[in-house]
């Protein structure tokens, strides 16, 4: 009866090391849950941080495209707004050409009129 007594105590004593041991570690594992959860929500967060920053060189590349469409559509019309004031100067050279033309010769019509009635 007394060794079953001190088996028993032997027993008893290591199951109350296990519990204590099983409560630490059971401790233990929420703490790693709790700092594993706060990495997870640093890693989103530095997912955020790398998606916004993809996005604004994503951005920042459209920004630049459009520039330089802009600035070839602005040479383009620039080009033909000048090909279309030079054709203006031109017709209109020649057109005030055509009238001083028909006015010397309505001049000279006039005189040969004049001369020809005072005769």
């Amino acid at each position: 009866a007394r060794e079953l007594e001190k088996v028993k105590d032997m027993f008893m004593k290591e199951f109350k090391e296990l519990t204590a041991k099983n409560s630490e570690l059971e401790n233990h594992l929420l703490e790693i849950q709790k700092s594993n959860q706060h990495l997870k929500s640093n890693l989103g967060t530095l997912k955020d941080t790398v998606e916004l920053t993809d996005e604004k060189h994503r951005i920042a590349m459209d920004h630049q495209n459009i520039m330089q469409l802009l600035e070839k559509q602005e040479a383009k019309w620039s080009s033909k707004v000048q090909t279309l004031q030079e054709e203006h100067e031109n017709e209109k050279y020649q057109l005030t050409s055509q009238i001083e033309k028909l006015k010397a010769s309505v001049a000279e019509e006039l005189n040969l009129s004049n001369i020809f009635y005072k005769k």
